[in-house]
């Protein structure tokens, strides 16, 4: 996996399960864990919960305990270095919250966004524009640093092991012509660009469809090699990451009845077309 797809955390929680299946496995407790090596249970539990990053030689002291193969010791001690490593979005952490930590891992993002065009496919132009629409009174270096996190974001799109992306946008949401015209008929044609990758799948839900089991809110479904699938809810008087199987099977349906209503990838290229040239006559 290439180095802007790791993702710390991700790698800590991962560890933490392998040890914990391995502490089960030999049947050993968690008392007897931290006994054995002097920690606290709490220690152990903490690590085992992906919430503390063990040190190398707690990997290794756990590992001879629970007497791990020598491959799966390899693994162990790869995904403790990576578990340390700076994540590529350190610079951002101040503007990005623990969404990050599960795109930057994602093998397939599903996005459907009913008022804004998806993040991973934003222009400069528009992210800026929609930051100063959103923030008023933020100070410029702050609305540089979220407009640059948004762009460093998209690097997950190209490279050697770019994400899968599939987008259900609503046709409203080509419309608003936000940052004017000509921001706008600059993001349609990236949009018309981006939805030609191989790795890139944009649809678009015309306003004749009418109602609609999106209608509540914009959403993003993550689905990860090695974790859950998760929701990020926006829209909510508190946004919404979770990985609760009920819920997210709820909002796969929502999903995939949004991506069936939706026009196919061919005929929404036709109105993404259509839109930039009526909005390049406006300019």
């Amino acid at each position: 996996m290439a180095a802007n797809r790791i993702s710390p955390p991700l790698r800590q929680r991962r560890l933490g399960r392998i040890l914990r299946d391995l502490r089960t496995r030999e049947q050993i407790t968690l008392a007897q864990t931290g006994r054995r090596l002097g920690w606290s249970t709490a220690k152990v539990g903490r690590i085992e919960a992906g919430q503390t990053r063990p040190s190398p030689e707690d990997v290794s002291a756990s590992l001879e305990l629970f007497r791990a193969p020598a491959e799966l010791r390899r693994t162990c001690m790869t995904l403790a270095a990576q578990a340390a490593a700076r994540p590529w979005w350190a610079p951002y952490k101040s503007v990005l919250g623990e969404y990050v930590a599960l795109e930057t891992e994602a093998a397939l993002v599903r996005s459907w966004q009913p008022q804004l065009v998806e993040g991973l496919l934003q222009t400069e132009a528009y992210a800026r524009a929609l930051v100063l629409a959103d923030l008023p009174g933020v100070g410029q270096a702050e609305v540089n640093l979220r407009v640059r996190a948004r762009m460093a974001r998209q690097q997950l799109l190209v490279g050697e092991d770019p994400l899968s992306l599939s987008v259900v946008l609503a046709e409203d949401a080509l419309r608003v012509p936000v940052g004017g015209a000509r921001v706008m008929a600059a993001q349609v044609a990236r949009l018309v660009d981006a939805a030609q990758w191989p790795t890139v799948t944009v649809r678009v839900l015309p306003r004749r469809v009418g109602a609609h089991p999106g209608m509540s809110g914009a959403f993003v479904l993550l689905s990860l090699p090695h974790d859950p699938v998760s929701v990020f809810v926006e829209g909510a008087p508190q946004e919404i990451i979770t990985d609760q199987a009920a819920l997210v099977r709820d909002y796969e349906r929502r999903f995939d009845r949004l991506a069936a209503s939706a026009l196919s990838a061919e005929d929404s290229l036709e109105i993404l077309g259509q839109i930039a040239r009526e909005l390049d006559t406006g300019c």
